[in-house]
């Protein structure tokens, strides 16, 4: 079974994932966050291993702490951690550079472009079911 987080400030988008999400009988639970500070105080108070994310759809657009400062600090939180999480990021940036450094960081499997259809997830799911 598979747990997911949301990292999004974009209420809809998060109910669209949520949906989609359901439509697999893999998915233990779903979490989701409008704000990287959320996220990350999260990530800082949860030792149940069985209570944390196997994949994190993170945006990188926020106001205040971005998706690419999440990272950075996810990198050192992550130490903490005995398991691994994927983690994707999510973007309507049509911008090059966005999609090269997210490559660029090892933590990221990779890249997907909003509007997120089924076909993305699926995608997901058979990476972690690989």
């Amino acid at each position: 079974m598979i747990n997911v987080a949301i990292i999004d400030d974009n209420m809809i988008l998060q109910m669209h994932l949520k949906k989609l999400f359901l439509t697999y009988s893999n998915i233990r639970s779903i979490n989701s966050f409008t704000s990287v500070e959320d996220a990350l105080e999260f990530f800082k108070e949860t030792n149940e291993v069985d209570k944390l994310p196997d994949i994190i759809l993170l945006d990188i657009n926020f106001p205040g702490l971005d998706g690419w400062d999440f990272l950075d600090e996810f990198e050192e939180i992550k130490k903490n951690i005995e398991k691994e999480i994927s983690i994707y990021m999510i973007s309507s940036s049509i911008m090059d550079s966005d999609i090269e450094k997210s490559k660029a960081i090892e933590l990221v499997k990779g890249f997907i472009n909003k509007p997120i259809s089924s076909s993305n997830l699926d995608d997901i799911k058979n990476f972690k079911n690989n």
